[in-house]
């Protein structure tokens, strides 16, 4: 139900809260989304170790964390994911654990800001 009176006509969008974490699915590192609709994190990609979040506010600022009373100011969020093989490489057999790594970084650009 609707907290607002609209105008007959006037376009209604529904707003998802979408939230991503790691997990351990059969022993591999998972990154899992929860639509928060009652069925719980499922499985999105294998054998991805690290995901994070940074946000940069309107001073040219990065914080891993925002305060609420400071939402307006993202203008950015950088994300980072760390993904791995799935098996070990032998040539890495003597280089910490074995497995390769790639990290993928991804900026977004916020749209229809107030500025």
């Amino acid at each position: 139900s609707l907290t607002n009176d609209h105008a007959a006509g006037a376009p209604v969008f529904l707003i998802m809260a979408i939230t991503y974490s790691l997990g351990n699915v059969d022993g591999k590192p998972v990154l899992l989304r929860d639509e928060n609709l009652g069925e719980g994190p499922q499985p999105v990609a294998e054998n991805i170790e690290s995901l994070r979040f940074r946000y940069v506010m309107n001073t040219g600022e990065t914080l891993e964390v925002v305060p609420s009373a400071r939402l307006d100011d993202i203008r950015m969020i950088e994300v980072t994911l760390v993904a791995r093989t799935d098996q070990t490489d032998p040539e890495l057999a003597k280089v910490g654990d074995g497995f390769r790594r790639r990290t993928l970084v991804s900026n977004i650009q916020l749209r229809n800001l107030a500025i």
